[in-house]
């Protein structure tokens, strides 16, 4: 027997046994592509502007330059985010935000010299905002940072309260979702929409221009990450009108962590990030919320992570982290439970194939948040 070639043979199978290694370590990594395209959401730099949103809470939809004016068309992904605008000095351009809270106004920050007026909403549903911004400076280009929030965005008085919606799985319901809407805009304390994911069934863009076409029907926004729904059909798709998968902002004194579990688990680049999200909110109120419950409150169903010990990881970091409730969905109905100490629920009533007999139907969730934490959390059925 050849013994060199016995030898080349065995490197070859180490080599490729090696290539398999790393190509399944690779598979295993489905969110990594979805991580890695947030972060470049929210940045767009041509020859005439450069928009930069931070942290990505705004994904840049559109920028149009020509004899029409100068327009900049943003989707929200937050109730309030900033911004850093580089233009020419003197030069008008409309900033149109998308998925806006009602109430937000356009500042400029640090003393920028920036001329802001807001635009006549001409009939424009709630959830859009529209401001003319022009910067001031020498003549050249200028650069202003820029902030788009509500007047109370930032804290919460002693004694206030506030509330916000929960709700995920509307897939195959997307064309009737607008009575659920309907009955959210009934409860004006309601803020905004915090959603688990699963608003599609099977990503086509006819369904993304139809579920766009039904949330202007809700007076607040709807701020979501992904199902598994979502990866149906290209995550391009999201990304393109919505911006990021993974999403982390504040509002009010709390924190709200959006983390995409759309392959029932978690990337790697992510939980990189919830580590800083949970030392940034170790002292404030926290909600986390993803698609797939990390562990099945009922465990005979295929609806949690696939990885148990994934799972307990997850939830051991929560834990340390002293989130205050983790909200998920997948599963299509309500569950009220605790993880790790941490209180817990399933709302999946957005629409998709209910469970059987379990009698709750389509509903969301309001939670109430007061300065000493969460107040409440309620189950509002809609049928």
């Amino acid at each position: 027997m050849d013994m060199r070639a016995h030898g080349m043979g065995s490197i070859a199978l180490g080599a490729g046994l090696g290539l398999a290694l790393a190509l399944a370590a690779g598979c295993l990594r489905k969110g990594e592509e979805r991580a890695l395209s947030d972060l470049e959401v929210g940045v767009v730099a041509e020859d005439a502007v450069t928009v930069a949103v931070d942290d990505g809470l705004a994904h840049v939809r559109a920028v149009e330059t020509g004899a029409a004016g100068n327009r900049i068309t943003l989707w929200g992904s937050a109730p309030a985010f900033t911004m850093t605008l580089a233009a020419a000095a003197d030069e008008a351009w409309e900033i149109t935000v998308q998925n806006c809270m009602p109430d937000a106004a356009l500042v400029a920050l640090d003393g920028a010299a920036v001329d802001i007026a807001a635009v006549d909403q001409g009939g424009l549903r709630p959830t859009v905002r529209r401001w003319q911004v022009t910067l001031r400076g020498p003549s050249g280009s200028s650069e202003a940072r820029l902030r788009v929030a509500p007047p109370d965005a930032a804290g919460l008085a002693p004694g206030e309260s506030w509330r916000f919606a929960v709700m995920g799985d509307i897939q195959r319901a997307l064309y009737r979702v607008d009575d659920v809407f309907e009955r959210i805009n009934r409860d004006p304390g309601i803020r905004f929409v915090a959603s688990t994911g699963d608003l599609v069934q099977s990503g086509g863009n006819d369904e993304y221009a139809l579920l766009e076409r039904q949330l202007e029907v809700l007076d607040v926004p709807y701020f979501s990450t992904i199902g598994n729904h979502e990866l149906f059909a290209s995550f391009e798709r999201w990304r393109a009108r919505f911006g990021r998968f993974n999403v982390h902002f504040r509002f009010k004194g709390a924190a709200f962590s959006l983390v995409d579990s759309g392959n029932a688990s978690v990337d790697p680049l992510v939980y990189d990030w919830l580590d800083e999200w949970l030392e940034a909110a170790d002292d404030d109120v926290h909600f986390f919320f993803t698609h797939y419950p990390l562990i099945d409150p009922i465990g005979v169903r295929a609806g949690s992570f696939r990885s148990s010990q994934e799972a307990h990881k997850l939830l051991d970091r929560l834990a340390e982290g002293r989130v205050d409730v983790t909200f998920y969905g997948h599963v299509h109905s309500y569950y009220a439970f605790a993880n790790a100490g941490i209180p817990a629920y399933i709302s999946g009533g957005g629409g998709a194939i209910p469970e059987r007999w379990d009698g709750v139907g389509r509903h969301f969730l309001t939670v109430d948040v007061t300065a000493d934490g969460v107040q409440s959390v309620g189950l509002v059925r809609v049928d």
